[in-house]
């Protein structure tokens, strides 16, 4: 049973993480903490029907059918990654042009950290000038490199220099 103190603790807008534990999985999954479950949570609160009182669990985001029951001795092992009201949900892409600190990356889905994982920013936070720089700067000399290299086949081609079927 969870105090209400530590009730109005839980923010029910919010993604929470959690350390990877055997003593939450089991030794089933000794081997791979990370089986089935990203360590990514979302806060719910459970009124069973059977009985009259209400329970607090943190569902894992991979399958959302998992979770762990908050009781007053481990609510604090949970850290707030971010309430879903602050942020906005951002393309991988996207999130290279921001600084490190300022993307969330985390697990949402059932395809772990590899398929699913989804990445935010805090509403309001700007691109990196810098990054935009180098990266704009990159893309320029990559197409200048395919356009000289595009030009030099162009001119092979033209003086009968190559055979055709290597040309695409």
């Amino acid at each position: 049973m969870l105090s209400k103190e530590n009730i109005e603790k839980i923010n029910f807008n919010g993604l929470y993480s959690h350390e990877p534990d055997i003593k939450y999985r089991g030794e089933l999954y000794s081997d791979n903490l990370y089986w089935c479950f990203n360590w990514i949570f979302i806060p719910k609160e459970i009124q069973y029907s059977d009985v009259k009182e209400t329970y607090f669990k943190m569902i894992d985001t991979y399958y959302g059918d998992k979770g762990i029951e908050l009781t007053n001795k481990n609510i604090n092992e949970f850290t707030l990654i971010f309430d879903f009201n602050d942020v906005e949900e951002i393309s991988k892409q996207a999130s290279y042009d921001y600084n490190d600190e300022d993307v969330f990356h985390v697990a949402i889905g059932s395809g772990g950290w590899q398929y699913s994982s989804k990445y935010f920013i805090n509403k309001g936070t700007k691109k990196n000038k810098d990054i935009l720089i180098d990266r704009i700067t990159s893309e320029i000399q990559g197409l200048e490199s395919k356009l000289e290299y595009k030009k030099n086949q162009l001119i092979q081609v033209q003086n009968n220099e190559i055979d055709l079927k290597y040309v695409f």
